[in-house]
């Protein structure tokens, strides 16, 4: 049995009570800042906005949850299964540091009208599109979702590895979101440049929205920002005010014909803090 029957076998009952906005999923770390070798908790939270919720640790959904070090170095990030925080780590090397998340594909099955609000919602009109063309506009929306989270931890220290030891890198997600600038030298009112890449490749006119978790609300919507990738993948985002922020973005592409789901959607989220809350 392959991994996609299996996911769609394992998962679909729960997945047909799952709503749309459960699909936001990010790394909150207790600290986005600590000297070398201080203990950092990372919940895995899942929802909307200040309706999420803690995620306990599944090692049955875990393909990935680790530590990339700025000097290449990869670590296992350890938990307690079933329990929350989901891990827990203490960096070692100075730098940017990056918390990695990578889920296992879990089946989603949506009835028409509800499938055509989350295609818009998430900005995916080539999907919309692309049903009209096929005369599935009225046809249940079967998806295949996997998660791809990172999150920025910037870690006090003497280093000898020199600039790129401040730099956000690629870490090999299937989709993957690249801040440009650390996020230690972004202020309140600054521009915060990200890229997103598709299978290692930069992927134009993708929704990325940002927002401060202190600040934005489901009842607030105007608390996000929303841009689009341009041919480069690349999108610059004003930031206003300091603290945690939260990236994410949704790219959704077509299965062969012989697949168990039509659409497969990856959902990738980024983490950092900036300002005069970081520590």
């Amino acid at each position: 049995m392959n991994r996609i029957t299996q996911a769609f076998t394992l998962c679909l009952a729960a997945a047909l009570a799952t709503p749309v906005t459960a699909h936001d999923f990010w790394i909150a770390p207790s600290a986005f800042g600590c000297t070398a070798g201080a203990r950092i908790d990372l919940h895995l939270r899942v929802g909307h906005l200040d309706q999420a919720e803690d995620v306990v640790r599944d090692p049955a959904r875990i393909e990935r949850f680790a530590l990339l070090a700025p000097d290449g170095a990869m670590q296992d990030i350890v938990g307690l299964d079933g329990r929350s925080p989901a891990g827990v780590v203490r960096p070692t090397v100075p730098g940017l540091n990056i918390a990695v998340y990578d889920s296992g594909s879990v089946a989603h099955t949506m009835e028409a009208a509800k499938f055509e609000a989350y295609l818009a919602d998430e900005g995916l009109e080539h999907v919309i599109a692309e049903r009209t063309r096929r005369g599935e506009s009225s046809a249940t929306g079967v998806e295949i979702f996997s998660r791809c989270a990172k999150s920025l931890l910037c870690i006090k220290g003497d280093s000898a590895l020199g600039e790129e030891s401040s730099a956000d890198r690629p870490v090999g997600m299937r989709l993957e979101l690249i801040a440009l600038r650390n996020p230690e030298d972004v202020k309140p009112g600054d521009a915060m440049p990200v890229r997103v890449l598709f299978d290692g490749k930069p992927v134009a006119g993708v929704k990325i929205v940002a927002a401060n978790l202190a600040n934005a609300s489901a009842d607030n919507p105007e608390g996000q920002i929303i841009e689009r990738s341009d041919d480069e993948g690349r999108v610059t985002l004003q930031l206003p005010v300091g603290g945690m922020w939260m990236m994410h973005a949704v790219h959704m592409q077509r299965l062969p014909e012989c697949a168990e789901a039509d659409w497969e959607s990856l959902w990738a989220s980024l983490t950092f803090e900036i300002g005069d809350h970081a520590p």
